[in-house]
C-alpha cells in the first residue's frame, strides 16, 4: 500500500540487474548519454486501471552520473483525493513543511538510464516538440516485460523517455519529457536531502503505548501464507479506498478474479511509527522506511487532515493504513511490550473473493462513481465493503467465507 507503491512494481527485483549493468563494462555500442545536466521535467504515468494516478506532473531533474546520483522533484495532481504532493528521487519526501515525511528505500544506487545503455539500439532520427534527436530503444523480458525508448539530442541529453512495463492490470507507461536543459554539473544544493530525510527519518513513534484491538483488511493472492509479518493492511475505510484505487487487483496487479480479501483482527500498541512500504523482494517480504519495531500507520494515500500523513491521528476522514514489521511481533503469548514487541495475536477472521465485493455486491460500480469525490466516510462504497464481511447472506450484502471460520 502507499502512494508510490503502485509505481514501484518489480523495481526491487530489477535493481540488482540494473546495478550490474551500471557497474560492469560492455562491449556493445550503446547510446552516449551526457554525464551531467539539469532540466525542467514533466512526467505522465498511465495505468489504464488506475486513472487516479494518471496525470501531468512537473518539476526539475538533476542528473550527475559522475557522482552516481540524480534527483527529481515533482508536483503531482493526485485525483483520488484531490490534493498535491511532492516527490524527491527514490528517497521520496511526501508532503511539505511540518507534514513532510521521508519515504526511504534502502537499496544501492542504480542509474535511470542503465537499461537503455545495456539493451538500447539506435532506431533513427526523430523529434520531440520540434527538437531534433536520435531515438534509441530496447526491451528486456528476463524478469518483467519492459520496453524503453529515449530520444537524445546532439549533446547526449535526453529530450524524452518512454517506458512501459508489466502486463494485465498493472501495465504502466511512464513518459518523462525534459526541457530547458543545461549541460554541466548540477548545483550541489540540488542534492541536499530534504529536512524530513535529513533530520526526521524515520519519524519517532507517537501515541500511547497501551494496546488496542484493530479490525483490518488485506487484499492478496489466495496462495499468500496467513501471516502479517512484513505486510500492509488497512481499516475498512482505508482498504476500501485501496480496493477502489486498484480495482480489486491489489499491489501485484493481474486480474480481480485472482485475488481475495481477508479480514484480520490483531492487538497492537498505539505507539504508532512511520508507515512502511512492505513489498515482496528477493523471495521474502521486506518493509522499507518504518520506525523500527513499531506498527506503522498513515492515512489512506497519505492524505486527509491528520498531521504527518496521519501517523498520529485516527484518520476518520479517509481511513488508515498499517504496516507490521516482523521484528515487532510478540513471541508466542507474550503480552505487548515484552522485549519491546508491538503487535500480537493476529487472527484471520474471514476471507472472501474480491469478485464478490467488486462485482456481485457492486463496489466496482460505486467506486467509479465516487473516485475524485472523497472522503468516503458516508459513501455507498464504504457501506458495500463493510456489509460484505458482516455476514455471509447475499440478501444482507454479505459475501461467503471461503476460509475456515475463526471463533473470536
Amino acid at each position: 500500500l502507499g502512494v508510490v507503491a503502485p509505481l514501484l512494481g518489480d523495481w526491487p527485483a530489477l535493481e540488482p540487474q540494473l546495478a550490474a549493468w551500471a557497474a560492469g563494462p560492455s562491449s556493445r555500442e550503446g547510446p552516449t548519454i551526457a554525464k551531467q545536466w539539469s532540466a525542467n521535467v514533466s512526467m505522465q504515468v498511465i495505468i489504464p486501471t488506475r486513472s487516479w494516478i494518471t496525470g501531468g506532473q512537473s518539476g526539475q531533474y538533476f542528473y550527475d552520473a559522475t557522482n552516481s546520483r540524480y534527483r527529481m522533484t515533482l508536483t503531482n495532481n493526485f485525483t483520488l483525493f484531490h490534493t498535491n504532493q511532492t516527490g524527491l528521487n527514490s528517497n521520496t519526501t511526501l508532503g511539505t513543511g511540518s507534514d513532510a515525511v521521508c519515504k526511504a528505500m534502502h537499496v544501492p544506487y542504480s542509474d535511470p538510464f542503465a537499461m537503455l545503455s545495456a539493451v538500447g539500439t539506435k532506431v533513427g532520427p526523430a523529434t520531440v516538440g520540434g527538437r531534433p534527436c536520435d531515438l534509441w530503444a530496447g526491451s528486456m523480458q528476463q524478469l518483467v516485460n519492459i520496453n524503453i525508448s529515449v530520444c537524445l539530442d546532439a549533446a547526449g541529453m535526453p529530450l524524452q523517455m518512454n517506458q512501459s512495463r508489466g502486463a494485465g492490470g498493472l501495465q504502466a507507461v511512464t513518459i518523462l519529457t525534459w526541457e530547458d536543459s543545461v549541460l554541466g554539473p548540477p548545483p550541489e544544493a540540488a542534492f541536499a536531502p530534504s529536512r524530513a530525510c535529513a533530520s526526521n527519518y524515520p519519524t519517532p513513534a507517537c501515541g500511547r503505548a497501551e494496546g488496542t484491538v484493530l479490525d483490518l483488511y488485506r487484499i492478496h493472492g489466495p496462495a499468500e501464507p496467513p501471516s502479517l509479518d512484513n505486510r500492509n493492511l488497512g481499516d475498512s475505510l482505508g482498504d476500501m479506498a485501496f480496493t477502489c484505487a486498484s480495482q480489486g487487483q491489489g499491489i501485484s496487479g493481474g486480474s480481480v478474479n485472482g485475488t481475495v480479501v481477508t479480514w484480520w483482527r490483531v492487538e497492537v500498541s498505539q505507539a504508532f511509527g512511520q508507515y512502511a512500504y512492505c513489498l515482496f523482494a528477493g523471495g521474502k517480504n521486506v518493509c522499507y522506511g518504518g520506525t523500527g519495531v513499531h506498527v506503522g500507520r498513515e492515512s489512506a494515500m497519505g492524505l486527509g487532515e491528520g498531521h504527518l500523513q496521519g501517523q498520529c491521528s485516527p484518520n476518520a476522514d479517509v481511513g488508515s493504513w498499517f504496516s507490521f514489521p516482523e521484528a515487532g511481533k510478540c513471541a508466542g503469548d507474550s503480552p505487548l511490550g515484552t522485549d519491546g514487541c508491538t503487535w500480537r495475536n493476529a487472527r484471520p477472521v474471514k476471507t472472501v473473493n474480491t469478485t464478490c465485493i467488486m462485482r456481485d455486491r457492486g463496489l466496482e460500480r460505486a467506486c467509479k462513481g465516487e473516485v475524485g469525490h472523497a472522503p468516503f466516510v458516508r459513501s455507498q462504497a464504504k457501506a458495500i465493503f463493510e456489509r460484505a464481511f458482516a455476514s455471509d447472506a447475499e440478501a444482507s450484502g454479505g459475501c461467503p467465507n471461503i476460509a475456515a471460520p475463526v471463533e473470536l
